[in-house]
């Protein structure tokens, strides 16, 4: 039988596999978290500068709107707000569910909705408790929210007059399509399964490393446990051989501790220890 064989050696191959998956399975966790939350990022920022492009093409478009004698030309702007609903069908990406224009007092003059759209109600109960923005020339806001795992852009621009006056704002609700969330879930799933395989590669490649070094460890310490027994043993015999009433006071010891041990009711293989 092999002396140096540890016991305990299948309860440390245990321990060792198991804190292996542990930490397998929390570093797979926390690529996953910081996975979603980037690709999270990146579908609202994509779906921002969509927005903004649809936005500043809108203003491009109907600028003779603005410029007209007295204020912005309601009903014109109201019917290019309908005109929107005809873009639905040709974004990819997403399409304005909503939008409003409000002069500089913050009062409306001209607003689109989608009533086809699905959940409209929501998105408007969200908007109504929403303050309405008001950026300076030259400047824009944006905001993002979720209702029921799909993503909205909230978006607002300044309509200038030829001059660069601010005559009013545009503000739009954007909703990603869902084409485009389909996209984010499996560039989303197909990251995360490719973090996953490589944590648990990495974690494959290792275990044997780290058994193969525990293995040497214990073999090591065996030794040194040995080591130092002898050295007890080589000490003690030269303390008995140097001084005969040592040995025989050594002897008594040994004598007693045996009587105290087989009252005790211990084992042979314990007694030997001793």
């Amino acid at each position: 039988m092999d002396k140096n064989r540890n016991p305990q050696a299948p309860s440390i191959h245990r321990v060792l596999v198991r804190r292996l998956i542990y930490a397998a399975l929390s570093i797979a966790l926390v690529v996953a978290i910081v996975v979603i939350l980037l690709e999270r990022q990146r579908i609202v920022d994509t779906v921002v500068d969509r927005a903004l492009q649809r936005t500043t093409l809108f203003i491009e478009q109907h600028q003779a709107l603005l410029d007209a004698p007295g204020g912005p030309d309601q009903a014109g702007l109201q019917q290019a707000l309908a005109q929107l609903a005809s873009n639905r069908l040709k974004e990819r990406m997403g399409y304005f569910v909503h939008a409003e224009i409000y002069d500089t007092a913050q009062t409306s003059i001209g607003e689109y909705t989608d009533r086809d759209f699905h959940p409209i109600d929501d998105v408007a109960d969200w908007l109504e408790g929403q303050p309405r923005p008001a950026p300076a020339a030259g400047d824009y806001f944006h905001d993002s929210f979720w209702i029921d795992i799909r993503p909205y852009i909230h978006v607002a621009m300044p309509l200038l007059h030829s001059n660069g006056k601010t005559v009013a704002w545009l503000q739009g609700i954007y909703a990603v399509s869902r084409e485009a969330g389909v996209d984010m879930t499996r560039r989303i799933l197909r990251t995360i399964a490719m973090a996953i395989s490589i944590v648990l590669l990495t974690t494959a490649v290792l275990y044997p490393v780290i058994v193969s070094l525990t293995r040497k460890l214990t073999v090591y310490s065996g030794n040194l446990l040995d080591s130092n027994l002898e050295m007890l043993q080589v000490l003690g015999s030269a303390i008995a051989k140097r001084d005969s009433d040592t040995s025989d006071h050594n002897f008594r010891v040994t004598i007693i501790a045996v009587r105290i041990a087989e009252s005790a009711g211990l084992a042979n293989a314990e007694i030997k220890n001793l």
